[in-house]
């Protein structure tokens, strides 16, 4: 059989993106910082990079270069025309590497294609709507909610704590940007984790010459937290590789079964959603489909002059038709 699961691929793809958008948010701030107090712009440059490999995975990579908009006319005291030109060099050397890991083995009218095809309803909430992100947050994620609060005390205080005022603009921007954003995800509110870390680094930096006790408190709680939630995501991603594994024998794979018969010693070019399931031995790259003695297509993606239909099959929800070359 041709048709073999790829266990590697299986378990990449079902890692969230969030961690890198989170790093590449991080990286900038930290770049900002840099730039203010050692006048470096080293990072500064290095962040275009980050955040571009960023975007491409997950939209909300976006959010880095806001920042880097942002630091650029915060600190522009800080930036001559020499560091300008360096800058716009990156720029569009990010420009051109988000371009090329966003369409990577993937022609530009597919990826249309495709952003049109999974733009569903819970995609495509209207920004006056945001409530139901709030919502979801505090039923399902109430116990972080004090480290906000505690966080909210010095970025509110404009007054006291003025080097706050470029933490407080990127918050802003982050709030609005989520009200914007039409997927309503709770978790989507990590964009704005960094900017409540340091809040709160600053909460318990101001009460620790107060009472000594307190930070330690407060710190004891929060690594209390972490452990607890590490030990019900290990738990639940246990629970979930079992079921997930059954799910695969029962339904994908059956439905994979299908077509198990045409692929035998021939080659294949299909969406990406076929791959933990066809060996590299018959898969042919997308900008290669000429060189296929099938291809597998969304349902009512146009058919191509030279192939002949076979059969339509159903495969996670979704239906693809299996089509072969008259040339084969």
């Amino acid at each position: 059989t041709n048709l073999i699961p790829n266990k590697n691929y299986i378990k990449v793809i079902s890692i969230r993106p969030d961690f890198l958008y989170i790093f590449s948010i991080i990286v900038s701030l930290y770049a900002a910082l840099r730039l203010k107090l050692n006048n470096r712009i080293d990072l500064y440059l290095l962040s275009f990079v980050i955040n571009a490999i960023a975007f491409s995975i997950h939209p909300n990579g976006i959010f880095g270069f806001f920042i880097n908009i942002v630091t650029f006319i915060y600190y522009r005291k800080n930036i001559n025309f020499k560091r300008f030109l360096f800058i716009i060099i990156m720029a569009v050397i990010s420009l051109l590497l988000f371009i090329k890991l966003l369409l990577f083995d993937v022609s530009f009218q597919h990826f249309i294609f495709n952003f049109h095809l999974y733009a569903d309803s819970l995609h495509s909430i209207p920004f006056y709507k945001e409530y139901i992100r709030y919502f979801t947050f505090v039923v399902y994620d109430s116990i972080f909610i004090i480290f906000i609060i505690f966080s909210l005390i010095p970025l509110l205080n404009l007054m006291k704590y003025k080097e706050l005022n470029f933490i407080r603009i990127m918050l802003m921007i982050g709030i609005i940007y989520l009200m914007f954003q039409p997927a309503k995800w709770d978790y989507y509110f990590s964009v704005l984790i960094p900017f409540f870390a340091i809040g709160l680094a600053y909460f318990i930096n101001k009460i620790k010459y107060k009472n000594y006790q307190v930070p330690f408190i407060i710190l004891g709680i929060q690594f209390s937290l972490i452990f607890s939630i590490l030990v019900s995501q290990s738990i639940q991603s246990i629970q979930f590789q079992s079921l997930f594994k059954d799910f695969v024998k029962t339904k994908w794979v059956k439905s994979a079964e299908e077509i198990k018969e045409l692929l035998v010693d021939k080659k294949v070019s299909a969406p990406r959603v076929f791959y933990p399931y066809l060996s590299k031995s018959v898969l042919i790259k997308t900008n290669e489909k000429e060189k296929s003695d099938y291809l597998i297509k969304f349902y009512d993606a146009p058919q191509q002059k030279k192939s002949q239909f076979i059969k339509t099959i159903r495969f996670e929800g979704k239906y693809y038709n299996v089509y072969s070359h008259k040339n084969f």
